[in-house]
């Protein structure tokens, strides 16, 4: 998962523990603790419980527009 903007640490709890301290971008660390969790529930609802494609996996969302899913070989959407 790609945060456009923010640092390497921004996909951790230090965005909720240390808010304001790490940088996140444009999102700002509400919107981006919860595209986190949102994102991790997607991936894990579809890869741990079988659950059918979750949208948030398969491109650019509306909801958070700053967000790419990445993988090591090539990204699955546009790159914000």
């Amino acid at each position: 998962m790609n945060l456009q903007g923010g640092e390497h640490t921004t996909p951790t709890d230090a965005v909720w523990l240390a808010k304001g301290a790490i940088q996140t971008g444009p999102m700002g660390p509400d919107r981006t603790m919860a595209a986190i969790r949102d994102y991790v529930a997607a991936f894990f609802d579809e890869n741990l419980q079988g659950k059918s494609k979750n949208p948030l996996l398969n491109g650019l969302s509306p909801i958070y527009p700053d967000a790419a899913v990445i993988t090591g070989e090539h990204t699955l959407c546009d790159q914000p």
